[in-house]
Protein backbone atom coordinates (compact mmCIF):
# COMPACT_ATOMS: atom_id res chain seq x y z
CA UNK A 1 0.00 0.00 0.00
CA UNK A 2 1.61 3.31 -0.98
CA UNK A 3 0.38 6.74 0.24
CA UNK A 4 -0.11 9.06 -2.17
CA UNK A 5 -1.77 12.75 -0.90
CA UNK A 6 -2.64 13.33 2.71
CA UNK A 7 -6.61 12.78 1.43
CA UNK A 8 -5.95 9.33 -0.61
CA UNK A 9 -4.22 6.33 0.55
CA UNK A 10 -3.72 3.88 -2.95
CA UNK A 11 -3.97 0.26 -1.98
CA UNK A 12 -2.04 -0.69 -5.63
CA UNK A 13 1.37 0.17 -7.47
CA UNK A 14 0.84 3.12 -9.91
CA UNK A 15 3.71 2.30 -11.34
CA UNK A 16 3.02 -0.86 -12.62
CA UNK A 17 -0.51 -1.38 -15.31
CA UNK A 18 -3.48 -3.01 -14.66
CA UNK A 19 -3.36 -6.80 -14.26
CA UNK A 20 0.21 -6.72 -15.42
CA UNK A 21 0.34 -10.12 -13.35
CA UNK A 22 -2.15 -11.87 -12.12
CA UNK A 23 -1.13 -12.17 -8.78
CA UNK A 24 -1.39 -8.61 -8.51
CA UNK A 25 -4.99 -8.57 -7.27
CA UNK A 26 -5.54 -4.96 -6.45
CA UNK A 27 -8.91 -3.76 -8.43
CA UNK A 28 -9.94 -3.36 -5.02
CA UNK A 29 -8.82 -1.59 -1.79
CA UNK A 30 -7.50 -3.73 0.82
CA UNK A 31 -10.59 -3.49 3.14
CA UNK A 32 -8.59 -4.59 6.34
CA UNK A 33 -6.53 -1.59 6.24
CA UNK A 34 -8.99 1.14 5.27
CA UNK A 35 -7.94 4.54 6.44
CA UNK A 36 -10.59 7.23 7.86
CA UNK A 37 -11.44 10.19 6.29
CA UNK A 38 -9.30 9.28 3.43
CA UNK A 39 -9.91 7.85 -0.46
CA UNK A 40 -8.68 4.51 0.06
CA UNK A 41 -8.43 3.65 -3.49
CA UNK A 42 -8.02 0.16 -5.29
CA UNK A 43 -7.22 -0.07 -9.05
CA UNK A 44 -10.78 0.46 -10.05
CA UNK A 45 -12.61 1.28 -6.80
CA UNK A 46 -11.93 3.59 -3.84
CA UNK A 47 -13.70 3.53 -0.17
CA UNK A 48 -14.05 7.00 1.68
CA UNK A 49 -14.97 6.17 5.47
CA UNK A 50 -16.39 9.67 6.63
CA UNK A 51 -15.79 9.64 11.01
CA UNK A 52 -15.74 12.18 13.28
CA UNK A 53 -15.24 10.87 16.74
CA UNK A 54 -16.72 7.20 17.83
CA UNK A 55 -17.97 5.41 14.56
CA UNK A 56 -18.37 6.26 11.25
CA UNK A 57 -20.75 8.73 9.65
CA UNK A 58 -20.46 8.26 6.24
CA UNK A 59 -19.44 5.63 3.25
CA UNK A 60 -18.89 5.62 0.30
CA UNK A 61 -18.01 4.08 -2.75
CA UNK A 62 -16.73 4.93 -6.22
CA UNK A 63 -15.74 2.84 -9.37
CA UNK A 64 -13.77 4.45 -11.65
CA UNK A 65 -15.00 3.76 -15.18
CA UNK A 66 -12.26 4.78 -17.53
CA UNK A 67 -9.60 2.56 -14.96
CA UNK A 68 -12.16 -0.68 -14.90
CA UNK A 69 -12.59 -0.50 -18.97
CA UNK A 70 -8.77 -0.30 -19.56
CA UNK A 71 -8.36 -3.32 -16.98
CA UNK A 72 -11.32 -5.52 -18.71
CA UNK A 73 -9.00 -5.23 -22.23
CA UNK A 74 -5.73 -6.81 -20.56
CA UNK A 75 -5.32 -10.80 -21.06
CA UNK A 76 -4.94 -11.46 -17.09
CA UNK A 77 -8.00 -9.70 -15.92
CA UNK A 78 -10.19 -12.98 -15.47
CA UNK A 79 -7.16 -13.81 -12.95
CA UNK A 80 -6.76 -10.62 -11.28
CA UNK A 81 -10.24 -10.38 -10.92
CA UNK A 82 -10.69 -13.51 -9.37
CA UNK A 83 -7.89 -12.81 -7.00
CA UNK A 84 -9.02 -9.72 -6.29
CA UNK A 85 -12.53 -11.16 -5.50
CA UNK A 86 -10.82 -13.74 -2.71
CA UNK A 87 -8.83 -11.20 -1.51
CA UNK A 88 -12.29 -9.32 -0.52
CA UNK A 89 -13.97 -12.67 0.63
CA UNK A 90 -10.80 -13.75 2.98
CA UNK A 91 -10.52 -10.08 4.25
CA UNK A 92 -14.18 -10.11 4.77
CA UNK A 93 -13.70 -13.27 6.59
CA UNK A 94 -10.96 -11.58 8.77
Amino acid sequence: MKKQSSSETLHYDPTRPCCESPAAGDLFPDMTRLEDNKENRGRVASVILESVGIGRQRQQLTIDASAWSECVKHPNFRACYDLSMAKLALEQAM
